[in-house]
């Protein structure tokens, strides 16, 4: 994998690139070469920007560097298989390690400068390997008495108090949607519109992720979080883009090597650290939706039902109640395959 650029033009990257058969003498006066990234020995990415507004497409380019198209799901004369070439396998590795457990260093990454190459390939990538992930809108998510059918088991009752999480100090410690075990995120994310609060479990070897709008971080308008995670094979969210989110995060740690030394390196949960209040969000109490199915179960709720952990934060005087979050106005999203959504999205932005 060789890549060259960026710097000052690099108009030479033009040099034998034909399209429809001609040579590519000039491109439209604002776009210029940016970067070219050897996927294979058959296929080269070549990356093109607009000066004016910042924009980027792809090229990819066979070995005779004829151009085959300008996006990875619309090639003539290239099959996918070429077009993703060994980052297939880097993928393979980081969905499952990176993005769903504990990270380690995948056979080749791709030079941060490439990211609207890695979106791409991120993306096609994951529309063939999530099928079986399940979007629930967060409506549906708080009268649900099951959000996951496979991988480790969530609690639903936990993962409820997540979506009452807003952004802030708070979000970045939590108790873990497994067992309660307070977490504290190891990194945030900034990918394509979306803040990431990444989180891991231990015990279950199990990352989970919360995600707002970049403008909802600037903003606060009381939107719960998108709730992604890998192992549950599950997404919860109201945010149309939320489906991307997958693609986007492994298009991320595919450009970004120095992610598994920080998530590695990242501090776990010390009660010390905070203060009396400063974990507050912790004991969010239960939504009247939440308090309503507790009712009805005849059962204790999920503030009386409390674990070590929790125990142990309230005796430390960490999870000081607070009051109750504003509800988001129900999603008009029903549950649907996230890939049948992702399908959807590329073909009216490409047809």
């Amino acid at each position: 994998m060789t890549a060259s650029g960026p710097g000052d033009v690099p108009w030479a990257l033009l040099e034998g690139v034909t399209r429809d058969g001609k040579p590519v003498a000039r491109l439209y006066d604002q776009w210029e070469p940016g970067l070219a990234v050897r996927i294979s020995g058959e296929a080269l990415g070549l990356i093109l920007r607009d000066r004016d507004s910042g924009r980027e497409t792809v090229w990819y380019l066979d070995e005779t560097r004829a151009v085959r198209g300008c996006h990875i799901e619309a090639l003539e004369g290239m099959s996918l298989d070429t077009a993703m070439g060994p980052i297939a396998a880097s993928l393979a590795e980081l969905a499952v390690h990176s993005l769903a457990g504990t990270p380690r260093p995948p056979p080749l990454f791709l030079p941060e400068a490439a990211t609207c190459l890695a979106s791409q390939i991120a993306a096609a990538w994951s529309v063939r390997h999530f099928a079986g992930m399940t979007l629930r809108s967060v409506a549906e998510a708080r009268s649900s008495d099951g959000l996951a059918a496979s991988g480790p088991a969530l609690d639903t009752s936990a993962v409820r108090r997540l979506l009452e999480t807003r952004p802030g100090a708070a979000a970045r410690v939590l108790l873990s949607p497994f067992d309660d075990t307070p977490l504290r995120a190891q990194i945030t994310i900034a990918v394509e519109g979306f803040s990431v609060h990444r989180f891991h479990a231990e015990a279950q070897d199990a990352a989970f992720y919360l995600a707002w709008p970049e403008r909802e971080t600037a903003q606060p308008s009381g939107l719960a979080p998108v709730f992604f995670c890998p192992a549950a094979r599950l997404v919860i969210a109201d945010h149309p883009d939320a489906v991307m989110l997958p693609g986007r995060l492994l298009g991320w740690y595919l450009t970004h090597p120095a992610h598994v030394r920080s998530i590695a390196e990242a501090a776990s949960f010390d009660a010390r650290e905070y203060g009396l209040g400063h974990a507050s969000a912790l004991a969010s109490p239960p939504s009247p939706v939440e308090a309503g199915l507790s009712a009805e179960a005849n059962g204790p709720s999920p503030m009386q039902s409390r674990s070590a952990a929790w125990d142990f934060l309230h005796e430390t005087g960490l999870a000081a109640p607070v009051p109750d979050s504003a509800m988001p106005s129900p999603s008009r999203l029903g549950p649907t395959g996230v890939m049948g959504r992702l399908r959807g999205i590329f073909k009216r932005r490409h047809d």
